[in-house]
């Protein structure tokens, strides 16, 4: 099994243990960090849905969401593109 199989692998196990609350989760997570700061190139072979599983893994973890919805309107009603630095 190359590395990066290895890794795809235990992103499914990621998902296979979000979804039963499984205790393994946080040791999942500790390897996947393990393999990403060894080899960082694995991020960009990840796909959208590998992703959003990871991210999935580390609000359960953590108890945080990671991104909220975004809102349609910004502050006082402006259009993004007519907000200046002023208005930050």
């Amino acid at each position: 099994m190359t590395p990066l199989e290895q890794f795809q692998s235990k992103v499914l196990e990621i998902q296979e243990a979000l979804l039963s609350a499984h205790p393994k989760l946080p040791i999942l997570l500790a390897e996947i960090h393990k393999t990403l700061k060894a080899d960082p190139a694995n991020v960009t072979l990840l796909s959208e849905d590998e992703i959003g599983i990871l991210v999935q893994g580390l609000e359960a973890q953590t108890k945080v969401e990671i991104m909220a919805t975004m809102s349609s309107k910004t502050k006082a009603g402006k259009a993004l593109k007519n907000i200046s630095a002023m208005d930050i």
